[in-house]
């Protein structure tokens, strides 16, 4: 029991459990780092405190009782609330609990916090983006600069040109350049 109980707590992923009307009854160190509720200030509160309104609103814990009911199990991306009302982007894997007879007893859950994961995507999806802005741009320059080139060329050949045709009358060449 003491080697099960270390695992859950020294775990870098939340751990909980909820019991059978979605009350916290355990809550790992990982879960007090993460969302900033110690295990006394949060057991016995219902699990909707860590849902944001607008994701109970959108009905994705009725999904994930469907998803327990059907497999025993569900595992999806979504966000939580931390105590200060931050949201968090986790990972989350919630699993029946069940008493030796096979009667449900409750839930439990394990979340990571993907933060760090989502900003790393959101940097690289930046750096990407770059790339394609740099590489468009670099095409338009020498869009631009082939005709340039073509220009300057000929107004090269113009100037010489009329230096050429000029050379027994210097001043007439004047208005021409």
């Amino acid at each position: 029991l003491q080697q099960l109980e270390s695992i859950v707590n020294d775990s870098a992923d939340v751990i909980f459990a909820l019991d059978n009307e979605m009350r916290f009854r355990s809550w790992n160190h990982a879960a007090e780092r993460v969302f900033g509720w110690r295990a006394d200030e949060i057991l016995g509160k219902p699990f909707q405190v860590l849902v944001p309104a607008e994701v109970l609103a959108a009905g994705e814990l009725a999904r994930i009782e469907q998803d327990i009911q059907r497999n025993g199990h569900c595992h999806l991306e979504t966000v939580r609330l931390t105590k200060d009302g931050r949201h968090v982007p986790v990972e989350v894997s919630v699993s029946l609990l069940c008493d030796p007879q096979g009667n449900p007893i409750g839930r439990s859950a394990i979340l990571r916090d993907t933060t760090e994961r989502k900003r790393l995507e959101d940097e690289k999806l930046r750096v990407e983006r770059l790339a394609v802005i740099g590489t468009m741009s670099a095409r338009l320059a020498h869009e631009i600069r082939n005709p340039l080139s073509s220009i300057t060329l000929n107004i090269e050949l113009a100037r010489d040109e009329i230096e050429t045709l000029t050379q027994p009358a210097p001043a007439a060449g004047h208005e021409a350049r």
